[in-house]
């Protein structure tokens, strides 16, 4: 995630598993484009340990 968001946006662990992300000043079409790129990458992530593994994102804005 953090090659994803601009210098601007703020990733916060909000939880054990859960994350909050500040996003300021963006357009509506710009921050959809960024969650979606967020959701392809945690898809395709793959963890070395675990290959069976696969990584999921729920998603949801305010």
């Amino acid at each position: 995630m953090k090659k994803i968001i601009r210098e601007s946006d703020m990733l916060i662990r909000y939880g054990g598993d859960e994350f909050l992300l500040v996003v300021p000043h963006i357009k509506k079409d710009a921050f959809g484009i960024m969650l979606n790129r967020i959701k392809n990458n945690v898809y395709s992530a793959v963890v070395p340990e675990f290959p069976n593994l696969q990584l999921s994102v729920s998603i949801g804005t305010s």
